[in-house]
């Protein structure tokens, strides 16, 4: 075993066990951070903080309003210039819910074919959990698509297949894929289920959270 990334964990684990403590004084208990581990709401609002630097929360402002919710159906059955696929409503569903903004997603161009496995790190197995807290959420993918509408340049691409890990109604994950049509001047969204084995191009997009 290798004695560096023994002690980069011990290390890490310091550095942990150090902030829960100074929580702990700040009267952040147990239920607080059990919150973030339950909740994926919670876990992202919690990581857009972090990444923002943890800025200071004026509570003399009222609150801020909850993010709103997002029509999937309407946006995915009734949108001019978008082809839909049946097994997307099948498979994932259509639902009112909480709006997650595309902004906090990310995205890697394959450099070579890739089989899904190794897209989504599901490799070694175990990893599953992880792909869930990165799972795409529908409404992110429906602002990608807004933003190019226009044939605008942005996130998507309009030369490869643009591909997102998304769960489904029966927690098992989907991959939901979406190509530029040039002939039909449409983005053409298409679900199916996870293939450990299959492959897909380079220059493919992966997006994730």
């Amino acid at each position: 075993m290798n004695i560096a990334s023994l002690e980069d964990t011990a290390a890490q684990m310091g550095q942990i066990s150090k902030l829960v403590r100074l929580l702990a004084t700040s009267g952040i208990t147990s239920e607080h951070l059990q919150r973030a581990i339950d909740n994926t709401s919670a876990r992202a609002n919690l990581v857009e903080f972090l990444q923002a630097e943890c800025p200071t929360v004026d509570y003399s402002q009222p609150a801020p309003k909850a993010r709103r919710e997002f029509d999937e159906a309407a946006f995915f059955r009734n949108r001019r210039g978008l082809s839909v696929d049946d097994d997307l409503k099948r498979s994932v569903g259509f639902q009112m819910r909480q709006r997650r903004r595309a902004i906090a997603l990310k995205f890697r161009q394959l450099d070579k074919r890739e089989i899904e496995a190794e897209m989504f790190g599901l490799l070694g197995s175990g990893q599953y959990a992880e792909t869930l807290d990165n799972a795409v959420e529908l409404s992110q993918i429906a602002e990608l698509i807004i933003e190019q509408e226009a044939g605008i340049s942005g996130a998507l691409s309009y030369s490869h297949t643009n591909v997102f890990p998304v769960f489904g109604l029966d927690n098992e994950l989907y991959v939901v894929y979406v190509r530029w049509s040039i002939g039909d001047r449409e983005w053409k969204v298409c679900c199916r289920p996870f293939d450990a084995n299959l492959f897909w191009n380079a220059n493919c997009r992966v997006f994730s959270n």
